[in-house]
């Protein structure tokens, strides 16, 4: 792996909000391609989305976004906190 940072981005097909918020993700993967970045669709991998809450001790929201760095949660932000220069911003400063 050529970084160590991910990003995962838990999107609800059923809220407003998750509509904008994606294409602000959208613009991130366009203009970092070499973060890598995994969209889980809530209401359809729910089994996936309780996993990923487990997992980092994070409460689940959506949209929301996490950022894991060397395996650990470092940042994470949900409904107009999914921005790309927030998230560019927390990436890149790592």
């Amino acid at each position: 792996m050529k970084t160590a940072t991910a990003v995962l981005y838990k999107h609800s097909t059923r809220c407003h909000i998750s509509g904008f918020a994606i294409r602000k993700m959208e613009n991130f993967v366009l203009h970092h391609p070499d973060i890598p970045v995994y969209f889980v669709k809530v209401v359809e991998q729910r089994t996936l989305t309780q996993y990923i809450t487990e997992r980092t001790n994070i409460r689940h929201e959506s949209p929301q976004v996490i950022v894991i760095r060397h395996g650990k949660p470092v940042w994470n932000g949900s409904h107009e906190d999914v921005t790309e220069t927030a998230l560019a911003k927390q990436v890149l400063s790592m």
